[in-house]
């Protein structure tokens, strides 16, 4: 019976984890980075809405510059996802992982972020891996992200 029971959760587990509950997929940031490899701009942005939890939605902004910088702008919070500028750190393929899980269980949908930040050095004579993540929380009663934990390589800038 335990047995059974601890599937269940890895199952469910990484159902959670799938490429349906991210803020933002991989074919997602192609499809922008193709755009700017075409050279008529110089940014791109997607919009996209989700339902956090309780009968709260809201709707959010994924872009990417031509310099190979980008975020989503969610509920006043900032959070940079995409890193492929080379300014002694950026993040391996690019787009760090977002998954949407409610880690408190308090039927609102939280924020993991992870991957796998690689430094350069400042003369680009280094490639050391470091694994990289960042927890945020949502609040209801504000209607804002938390930051709970992050790596100091991931960028998150709250509203004022």
């Amino acid at each position: 019976m335990k047995l059974f029971i601890l599937i269940l959760v890895l199952m469910f587990s990484k159902i959670a984890m799938s490429n349906e509950f991210q803020l933002i997929t991989e074919s997602e940031a192609v499809e922008i980075e193709n755009t700017l490899e075409a050279g008529s701009v110089e940014s791109d942005e997607l919009t996209k809405s989700i339902d956090i939890g309780n009968g709260v939605s809201t709707s959010y902004s994924f872009s990417i510059t031509s310099k190979g910088n980008g975020g989503i702008d969610l509920l006043g919070t900032t959070l940079k996802l995409y890193d492929q500028h080379d300014d002694s750190i950026y993040i391996k393929g690019g787009l760090l992982q977002s998954h949407l899980v409610d880690l408190n269980d308090d039927g609102y949908l939280d924020i993991l972020l992870k991957g796998i930040a690689i430094y350069t050095g400042e003369k680009g004579d280094l490639n050391e891996e470091r694994p990289v993540k960042a927890i945020l929380h949502y609040s209801p009663t504000l209607n804002v992200y938390n930051v709970v934990s992050k790596s100091e390589e991931i960028g998150i800038w709250l509203a004022n």
